[in-house]
């Protein structure tokens, strides 16, 4: 489809078709008065707009497509798909109080579903939030959890980024060596792919990169 198009247009770091394409699925659905495709298309519209930093405009996208989503009996994508990306909204504002009870209802609505997908993205997320927070303990274990499951769904992206994650951990506890090993991995992997890294996560992982050359530059000298 042409949402699915727009989402992978974003990973591969091109932001302009991404929008393109996303932008005209939006419209192809409100022409064709389909609520339920038109749901499916605002959420992951949502989900790009808030990774391009536009955060009102992705939080509009979110709340009108939860709306459609329970009016066509898409409750996965009211109850999961979207308070995970109005999570991201608020942990990308500063807002953790909200980021975790969004983040929280996200991973328990997953657990309750089955939706192996949705405790995946949570435990990532919740891991990321853990880290900013200052428990690293708990980063990693949330982090590790999220990483079994996208071994298990054979998640290429997932997987690149709960290494590249782990990779940040390890760089903030002083293990450069191991950090280093799991950044290599998961650009490996993302080649593979021919996919970047998630825009939010960008910063963190250039930094645990910088962070280990450095150090391991003068280990070496």
């Amino acid at each position: 489809t042409l949402a699915t198009v727009g989402w992978l247009a974003m990973l591969a770091g091109d932001p302009v078709l991404s929008e393109e394409t996303l932008s005209g699925s939006d419209d192809m659905w409100r022409e064709l008065d389909d609520e339920a495709q038109l749901s499916r298309s605002l959420s992951m519209h949502g989900m790009t707009t808030y990774n391009l930093n536009d955060f009102d405009r992705a939080e509009a996208m979110f709340e009108e497509s939860s709306d459609l989503a329970r009016q066509t009996g898409l409750e996965w994508i009211s109850e999961a798909w979207c308070v995970y990306g109005l999570a991201h909204i608020a942990l990308a504002r500063g807002d953790m109080v909200t980021t975790d009870r969004l983040l929280r209802a996200t991973l328990e609505y997953s657990k309750s579903r089955g939706l192996t997908w949705g405790i995946g993205h949570a435990q990532l997320s919740l891991g990321v939030l853990a880290f900013m927070m200052g428990d690293i303990g708990q980063a990693v274990a949330r982090m590790s959890e999220s990483l079994l499951i996208r071994e298990q769904l054979q998640d290429a992206r997932g997987i690149c980024d709960c290494l590249g994650m782990m990779a940040v951990f390890a760089s903030v506890t002083g293990d450069h060596r191991f950090a280093s090993v799991l950044l290599g991995a998961a650009e490996v992997r993302r080649e593979a792919t021919g996919q970047i890294a998630v825009p939010w996560m960008q910063p963190m992982l250039a930094e645990a990169t910088a962070n280990a050359e450095r150090a391991l530059g003068e280990d070496l000298a």
